[in-house]
């Protein structure tokens, strides 16, 4: 359902328009967008001089694309290939094996207000754990992921074995997109000077555009991209700083750089049992998973009893869609001194959800609608809540046609949030979230609404 979000833009869009012409279009063939963005990854070949590359310039020797032209028979009626898919070619799959490391990611920037300095104390560093045993990640959801045939051998040697380093291709590109996430989270972090707060959304704007850059630093100019272990021991360490440049300067925000220390893939997974073998496409069939992680946090976590949505946009007949929420989704409040904060909001989708004018259709495998930010409810009746239009920006995520896709859009009407019965012994309750709207206009000027249902949070 929520594809048509994830192909076009909200009120407050985080990309410039993409070359296209209809909706539709954009729709059915969503490889055809021309711009990078945190959902988008780089084919492998650029055309030379072409001013707006779609991919970095990779060479012959890219470990992690396939090693043989020739498709084996795999599950299902899918070619499977003999090596490693670094991006979907419409055709060939592979398994989904699940990368296992850790790394830390800095952001550094500089605060000048009328050309002189404002000293700020260094952003901390950010530990980052993968794989197996993770909170919040698993096989069928792995935040590294790579994309190979024949699967994993855990009686040979790891380095030796072409999924190695397509998982640092992997890495490389879940990084560049927690980039933009990680600027967004400075928002909410004090030691941002007030005149600098509003322009980090700039700098997110231009981190989104440009993460061609971004991957082609800390996979090739990393040396990555042509490393081929020679024996056993042989282990590579992803350490590489991009250092933005002055494009991605704003009036106060000065010299953004991003780097990565001594990240390293650790183990790979894949289930020893073939039948559960994950069939992928690509290594961004994982780009809609953990781009933006939501954080419960250590308030109290309710899971959905019930929900769903329904999406309307325009044309005649209308391009419509709806689907339920599972289990899987949650909502994490605690209680402020005046009102609640709304930690985190998380809507996975069911089941595979169709989006159809009656006449062109595509479906959505899976999608989430999640808060970006914690928000905080203001109370306007007896354990009753609420957050007003604008308050609270989502990103909603999905996977369709092989293409992972993420964006972001504001909430349109009042969220009214109340919590019953009014007991006073906490979490012996029940959330419900009445529906509101997520509306945003396309490239075309055209409205598109996605309206959230009723959602019923209990312990």
């Amino acid at each position: 359902m929520q594809n048509a979000i994830l192909v076009h833009h909200s009120a407050n869009p985080m990309y410039p328009s993409r070359t296209i012409s209809t909706f539709a279009t954009v729709l059915l063939m969503l490889a055809a967008c021309k711009h990078p963005t945190p959902g988008d990854l780089p084919p492998t070949s650029a055309t030379e001089g072409d001013t707006n590359p779609t991919a970095p310039p990779m060479s012959s020797s890219d470990p992690t694309l396939p090693t043989t032209s020739l498709p084996t028979t795999g599950g299902g009626d899918d070619p499977v290939w003999e090596g490693c898919l670094g991006t979907a070619d419409g055709v060939n799959s592979a398994f989904v094996h699940q990368c296992a490391g850790t790394g830390t990611a800095i952001v550094r920037f500089d605060v000048e207000v009328s050309g002189n300095p404002v000293v700020i104390p260094p952003f901390p560093p950010r530990p980052v754990t993968f794989g197996p045993g993770v909170e919040g990640e698993s096989y069928e959801e792995p935040k590294v992921m790579a994309c190979c045939a024949p699967a994993f051998d855990d009686e040979e040697d790891m380095v030796l074995q072409p999924h190695y380093m397509a998982c640092y291709r992997d890495l490389a590109e879940q990084a560049c997109r927690s980039l933009w996430s990680q600027i967004l989270a400075l928002k909410d972090n004090p030691d941002v000077p007030n005149v600098a707060n509003p322009q980090l959304q700039n700098l997110a704007d231009w981190v989104a555009e440009h993460q061609l850059e971004c991957f082609t630093e800390l996979w090739k100019n990393s040396g990555a991209i042509d490393h081929e272990p020679q024996n056993a021991t042989d282990f590579f360490t992803l350490n590489r700083t991009w250092v933005l440049g002055e494009g991605a300067d704003t009036l106060n925000i000065k010299n953004v750089e991003f780097e990565i220390q001594d990240a390293e893939v650790s183990d790979i997974f894949i289930p020893a049992n073939a039948a559960t073998w994950g069939l992928c496409r690509s290594a961004s069939d994982n780009n809609d998973f953990h781009f933006l992680e939501v954080d419960p946090s250590d308030g109290y976590v309710f899971t959905l009893f019930e929900g769903d949505a329904e999406l309307l946009g325009p044309g005649t007949p209308a391009y419509e869609g709806s689907a339920e929420f599972s289990a899987n989704s949650f909502i994490s409040t605690h209680d402020s001194e005046v009102g609640v904060w709304i930690d985190a909001l998380q809507l996975d989708t069911a089941e595979p959800a169709v989006i159809t004018n009656g006449t062109t259709s595509t479906t959505v495998d899976r999608a989430r609608v999640a808060l970006l930010h914690a928000v905080h409810a203001t109370p306007v009746g007896t354990f009753l809540f609420e957050i007003d239009p604008g308050g609270a920006q989502f990103f909603v995520s999905g996977f369709a046609d092989g293409e992972a896709s993420v964006e972001t859009v504001y909430n349109a009407s009042t969220i009214e949030i109340d919590r019953a019965p009014p007991m006073l012994v906490d979490p012996e309750y029940v959330w419900t979230v009445s529906p509101f709207d997520l509306v945003y206009e396309d490239a075309n000027e055209d409205e598109w609404t996605l309206a959230i249902g009723t959602l019923i949070f209990s312990p």
